[in-house]
């Protein structure tokens, strides 16, 4: 376990201790990345995983030798495993933005979001870009609200590299990641998810 993992935990540990004395938190919540659960309050409580090729469950993947063009499956997902109705927000983040923003320049790929295939906007609603050190992370609500056993429909079903980037054009690309983790916050009293969700960060 990495010391910025340690430390994510640590801090999981102590807002749900002063949440237990303090009692400030308002709503019952819930977070999930790919590879922990963090659970605050009663009632709500999700699950995010995606899909081997064999269609077994995961909670993340690794990809090797990735080629641009090619499209390699990723479909992430949540479940409602709680006992509350409860809006969802999804949160993708590309490492090593700044090399991927340079090839999007020079060939006028104008939204990297684009790498990510099967995206249904009947589905979910894009809700924020914001700009990291050298990341990009693109927000999504579920545009409905998830019951208890309910599944999402995939934010996206593959993730492919455009196919004009060249070798050169990602030089000491070694490797990057797509960190994905996903929010929920309870039905009552909001009657939309980004409603709910300035609650959810205001909190």
């Amino acid at each position: 376990m990495n010391k910025r993992r340690v430390l994510v935990l640590a801090l999981a540990v102590c807002l749900t201790a002063i949440l237990a004395i303090g009692g400030t938190l308002a709503y019952f919540t819930d977070q999930d990345s790919a590879t922990n659960t963090f659970t605050m309050g009663a009632g709500v409580s999700i699950d995010l995983f995606e899909h081997n090729a064999d269609g077994t469950e995961v909670d993340a993947r690794t990809y090797s030798n990735v080629v641009p063009g090619v499209a390699y499956d990723k479909d992430p997902t949540v479940r409602n495993i709680g006992s509350s109705d409860a809006w969802i927000r999804v949160n993708v983040t590309l490492t090593r933005y700044s090399v991927f923003k340079a090839a999007a320049k020079e060939y006028g790929v104008t939204d990297l979001s684009t790498i990510f295939g099967g995206h249904d906007e009947s589905r979910w609603t894009r809700a924020g870009i914001t700009e990291g050190t050298d990341s990009i992370t693109y927000s999504y609500y579920y545009n409905t609200v998830l019951a208890p056993e309910e599944v999402t429909a995939p934010l996206f079903t593959s993730v492919t590299i455009p196919g004009v980037f060249t070798v050169e054009d990602l030089d000491g690309l070694s490797s990057f990641e797509i960190q994905i983790t996903a929010d929920a916050i309870q039905k009552d009293p909001f009657t939309s998810a980004a409603e709910a969700f300035r609650a959810f960060d205001a909190d």
